[in-house]
This record gives C-alpha cells, sequence and structure tokens, in this order.
C-alpha cells in the first residue's frame, strides 16, 4: 500500500468450494481472517462497487459464483479502536458490595453509561465512576426500581415441545 490514499486490496480465484454460492459468503469466507467483515459490511462493500469478478463490479450481494473467478475486493480502512472510558472521581451511592456484586443508588434521570462508544470527553456517570473505584468491568444495572433487568437463559432449541401436526379436519 502506498501513501497516496490507496487503500488495500484482497484478491483471490474462486475455488471448487465457491462454485455456486452466493458472492457475499464466498468474501465472508476468504475474509475470515478480518474482524471487521461480517455478513452485513460485505454487503456493503458490495453495493458500493468495491468488489469486482472477473474486472467487472458486482453491486449484488446474491450473484454467483463460479470456480476459476477472479475476486478482486477493495478493503476499507480498519476501523479506529474504541474509546477508552475514562475514570471519573464522582461520588457514589453504594448500597451493598462484596467480591461479586456493587449495587448503586442511582438518581432516576441519570445515565448508567457514557452517552457514546466513541466519546473520548470525560462523562460524568456511575460506570465511569466504578472504574475509577475499582471496579473493573461493571455489569447488569439496577434500575431505578430496584429491580435487575435480565433476560432468562434461551433454551438450545427455539421450540420447548414438540410439534403437533395441525388439525386438517374431516
Amino acid at each position: 500500500m502506498s501513501g497516496d490514499g490507496e487503500r488495500p486490496r484482497r484478491t483471490f480465484t474462486a475455488d471448487r468450494g465457491d462454485a455456486r454460492e452466493r458472492l457475499d459468503r464466498v468474501l465472508l469466507r476468504h475474509l475470515a481472517d478480518l474482524p471487521e467483515a461480517s455478513r452485513t459490511k460485505v454487503q456493503e462493500w458490495i453495493d458500493a462497487s468495491l468488489v469486482t469478478v472477473n474486472g467487472r463490479a458486482v453491486t449484488k450481494a446474491s450473484a454467483k459464483v463460479a470456480t476459476g473467478d477472479l475476486v478482486d475486493t477493495v478493503l476499507p480502512p480498519p476501523l479506529p479502536p474504541k474509546a477508552e472510558l475514562i475514570p471519573q472521581d464522582i461520588p457514589l451511592s453504594i448500597l451493598f458490595e462484596d467480591e461479586h456484586l456493587l449495587v448503586l443508588d442511582k438518581p432516576p434521570a441519570s445515565s448508567y453509561t457514557p452517552p457514546s462508544a466513541t466519546e473520548t470527553a470525560p462523562s460524568s456517570t456511575p460506570c465511569s465512576s466504578t472504574r475509577r473505584n475499582g471496579v473493573a468491568r461493571p455489569t447488569a444495572p439496577v434500575s431505578s426500581t430496584g429491580s435487575t433487568k435480565t433476560r432468562p437463559a434461551s433454551s438450545s432449541s427455539p421450540r420447548t415441545r414438540p410439534r403437533t401436526p395441525a388439525w386438517r379436519g374431516p
């Protein structure tokens, strides 16, 4: 890659395993080493004409790939690193604390987390203050009513009872 703004490329030849597969799935398989290469992102790259097959821009993620096709992808610039949460020294009303749990009395109108994942300026939130006070990763915030907001564990199967055939009538 040169310093004149040229973006990195990834070029590969479709193999037997790629034959008759959707272009987005083929790209996912060949770009598996890139953390930013999700199916949604790959489809965005295809829509933006960043992908060519045999020298022609393809704008449909559902386009089928054949064995021997030359697929060229212009990769977007890497994602910027996430901003680190800056610990703040604000007073906390700690109701209970042990090695596994921290219960705070948070005013109802205040936010628990900073307003943006990319925020770099210090924020006065209980989350940033818990970092200052030695809690590395606060989890399961307690709502202003005192109840935790958690989801029940889901089963491995979407159905919890056996499927019964629909009644067909006489």
